[in-house]
Formats: structure tokens, C-alpha cells, sequence
């Protein structure tokens, strides 16, 4: 999911003109500029509106997984779910509604929002434990957007890898996020106790 609307802005080889689905850039919405100075998220409102009716019509969902782009509309998820009256379209009544909120998310790359009435969404931060996943060569998500989105959550956990803005694949993260998941199976979690991925690995014996 790109976090910018200009398919040169970012690494990809995708254009608006491919017949490839894969290749199409595709947004959740468009930052653009107020008068004021502010951002405004345009056509948030519509994924909202489509998400509600997935998670209305084919929930219930343990959890939520989002990259990039993607990761910040899946924290939005986390904090609306935890509490719908943030918002009119989460607010409104429905059947199965209001769902359970999530037993956890994992935010991939994910960015603190920028418009104001959104990033009020955070206040006070959702309960819900997250999982930060961030590239300490993210050129496309700096530290200064990927770092502050961690504190707008009250249960986070960041954990780094050393690529860029892409999703960890190596089997040492392959492994850790089967156990982080796995936790939650249990009605008591302990997260905490998942050692980190990027642990240094100790030498036959234990010492050093």
C-alpha cells in the first residue's frame, strides 16, 4: 500500500496505465493541504464506510495486520473498533454492531496520522496491544512519522529490522510473529515474553 499518491515518489515500478492488478498504485485516501496549514484525509470517509460494512458483515475479527499506509488505517481500525463513538461512521447503530474490539494488531511501516480530527482518534491511546514493525532504512516512513505513531498506543510493542520499507521475511521473524500470535490464544497474553526477533543469538552454551 503506498503512503503517497505519486507512484514516482516511492520504490515501485507500478503506473495508473498497467493492466497488471498488481501493479496499480491504490490508496486508502489523499492527504491534502487546509487553509489553515492542516491536512485533511480526503476519501477516508469511503474506506471507513467499506470497512465497517467487512468487519459488519463478515466479523467477527481477532486482530488486524496492515503495511505501510495501510498499518496507519489498521491503527485507525484498532482505535474505532476500541471505541466507535469516535467517529459518525463507526458510531452509527447496526446489526452485530459494535464489534469486539480487536485482541491485537500489527502495524507494519505504519505512520502517525496528520490530520488533526483523526489523529483525535488516539485521545486518550487505545488499549489494545499493538506490534510496530519498522525498518531502520525506511526511506519512505522516516523515524519522525513511524516513532510517535508507537506512543498513540497505550499497549505497544516496536520491534526493528535492518531493511527498508518492506515487511520482514527471514525465518527468525517468520517465527516470532507465529509466537506473538499465538499468545493470544491464551485469555492472558503475555507478549512481553516473545523474544525480540532481532535478539542476538547466543553461542552454544549460553555465555559469551
Amino acid at each position: 500500500m503506498p503512503t503517497i499518491s505519486s507512484a514516482d515518489q516511492f520504490d515501485s515500478s507500478a503506473t495508473g496505465q498497467s493492466s497488471r492488478p498488481e501493479d496499480i498504485p491504490r490508496t486508502w485516501w489523499f492527504s491534502e493541504d487546509k487553509p489553515d496549514g492542516t491536512k485533511q484525509y480526503n476519501k477516508l470517509d469511503v474506506a471507513l464506510r467499506f470497512l465497517r460494512e467487512v468487519l459488519e458483515q463478515q466479523g467477527p475479527f481477532d486482530a488486524v495486520w496492515g503495511f505501510s499506509q495501510g498499518a496507519a488505517l489498521a491503527g485507525m481500525l484498532v482505535a474505532l473498533v476500541e471505541t466507535p463513538s469516535k467517529n459518525p461512521i463507526f458510531a452509527a447503530p447496526g446489526s452485530n454492531w459494535p464489534p469486539k474490539p480487536f485482541k491485537f494488531g500489527i502495524l507494519s511501516c505504519g505512520f502517525e496520522p496528520v490530520d488533526p480530527e483523526v489523529r483525535a482518534w488516539f485521545n486518550p491511546p487505545p488499549k489494545t496491544p499493538t506490534l510496530h514493525v519498522l525498518g531502520r532504512g525506511d526511506t519512505i516512513v522516516g523515524e519522525d512519522r513511524s516513532v510517535p505513531f508507537i506512543g498513540c498506543f497505550e499497549g505497544a510493542r516496536a520491534e526493528w529490522h535492518d531493511g527498508g520499507h518492506h515487511a520482514p521475511s527471514k525465518a527468525s521473524w517468520r517465527q516470532f510473529f507465529k509466537a506473538y500470535i499465538k499468545e493470544f490464544k491464551s485469555d492472558t497474553p503475555d507478549v512481553a515474553a516473545v523474544p525480540s526477533p532481532s535478539a542476538p543469538a547466543e553461542p552454544d552454551g549460553g555465555k559469551l
